[in-house]
């Protein structure tokens, strides 16, 4: 009795399992060599600088709509010299010192001209509506009209909006930059201006024109 080809069929599944798991070993190994191929790529393209074909950006620091570039011209400067403490001002045609504060109790022509817009363009103008400055006094308080900052009124009006009545230390200490003045004492001018007749319309003081 031939035995063979029932031997063989008795091997054939062995053989087979033999040759799947052969197969299966080298699809492993493919696997492992792709993943770990890629792996070693994804390192190569992160030390390998990307170009591109664009060239530099440039943005551009103006707006579109201008045609012309212009060079900044503008400049904010602050003069905090002795002369801004100066009360007068000469006008156009105006003579005198022109660099001392108000004198109160006006002596003289030129004193009593001080008061005139005509003459001293730091003057009171009638012509124009006066706001308190936006800025707040020593305690904190907002500024507001010369006789609201006290409560004595036109009675006590601060030399200074800055420091109140009575107040002389830091930066009150200086005897012309703090106190009040009373508007109402007849020993004190009362009057807070001259009027000014500019009778030739042309901008400059004349003298006869403030009085």
């Amino acid at each position: 009795m031939n035995m063979l080809p029932d031997i063989f069929a008795g091997l054939e599944p062995a053989h087979g399992a033999n040759q799947q798991s052969s197969s299966c070993a080298k699809i492993q190994r493919r696997l492992t060599l792709h993943k770990q191929g890629l792996a070693l790529f994804a390192a190569l393209l992160t030390l390998t600088p990307l170009t591109s074909p664009a060239g530099n950006l440039q943005l551009v620091d103006s707006p579109l709509f201008l045609q012309t570039a212009v060079r900044p011209n503008i400049f904010f400067m602050t003069d905090d010299s002795g002369s801004m403490d100066w009360e007068v001002l000469l006008n156009v045609g105006a003579t005198g010192a022109g660099r001392d504060d108000l004198n109160l109790t006006p002596g003289n022509d030129e004193e009593r001209s001080e008061f005139c817009v005509g003459y001293n363009t730091l003057a009171y103008d009638p012509n124009v509506t006066y706001t308190p400055w936006q800025a707040k006094d020593k305690p904190g308080n907002d500024f507001q009209g010369a006789d609201l900052m006290e409560a004595g009124g036109f009675g006590e009006i601060r030399r200074n909006p800055y420091c109140p009545k009575g107040d002389t230390a830091g930066d009150c200490n200086d005897g012309s930059n703090n106190g009040v003045v009373n508007l109402t004492d007849t020993n004190v001018l009362t009057i807070a201006y001259f009027p000014w007749n500019d009778a030739n319309a042309d901008g400059a003081f004349d003298t006869g024109e403030c009085g």
